[in-house]
């Protein structure tokens, strides 16, 4: 297991330090315009504009082509050269991870990668240390949450209590309000009456 441990570390070093990537391809060309008269659309002797570089992509949410300037090409032919050499590293973290969890099970597969990756991130610290460390982070983190939810919990049982107390008194103050209006109506009527009573008397 250990072997495995330190090929992982080396691979997540390299994957580190790849530097900036980009997917696709890049490639030169040469073009038409669609401009009328152009010397491109010249029918015995056509002049084509270019040639340009662009980059070819084809990834999920980003497919076309894109204009490289000339001064970028070389730089651009390196990321895309990098996000290869991404995808082979990527695929021996993955054959290397398998070989760890049947060696050792999920639980401290996940252990021993979120070790390599944290030793990484510090350099001089070690996969065994950076695992210790994690997972006495990962302790009080639960802690936290744990903390947390019971004082969500709370919170709604405090929100709940609130919001029936308010439709309660919502619902006496409607009926109040009710029973106001109709006294006013009775009041009106009563006063009509009296009325009534003194014209005639």
């Amino acid at each position: 297991m250990k072997q495995t441990e330190t090929k992982l570390g080396k691979l997540y070093g390299r994957l580190r330090e790849l530097g900036a990537i980009l997917p696709g391809t890049l490639d030169r060309r040469t073009g038409v315009c669609g401009k009328a008269g152009c010397r491109c659309k010249d029918k015995e002797h056509p002049v084509k504009h270019g040639p340009y570089h662009r980059l070819c992509v084809g990834k999920k949410g980003m497919t076309g082509t894109f204009h490289v300037r000339d001064e970028d090409a070389e730089a651009v032919k390196w990321m895309c050269s990098r996000f290869q050499e991404s995808k082979e590293i990527l695929s021996d973290i993955a054959l290397a991870t398998m070989t760890l969890w049947r060696d050792a099970g999920a639980a401290k597969t996940e252990a021993v990668i979120r070790g390599v990756v944290a030793a990484g991130m510090r350099p001089g610290l070690s996969a065994a240390a950076a695992r210790r460390m994690l997972e006495t982070s990962r302790g009080k983190w639960k802690a936290k949450a744990a903390a947390r939810r019971a004082e969500q919990e709370k919170d709604r049982i405090t929100l709940r209590d609130l919001t029936g107390s308010r439709e309660k008194w919502r619902s006496e103050a409607l009926g109040l309000r009710k029973t106001a209006a109709m006294a006013a109506k009775r009041v009106a009527q009563l006063e009509q009456e009296l009325d009534d009573a003194k014209k005639n008397a």
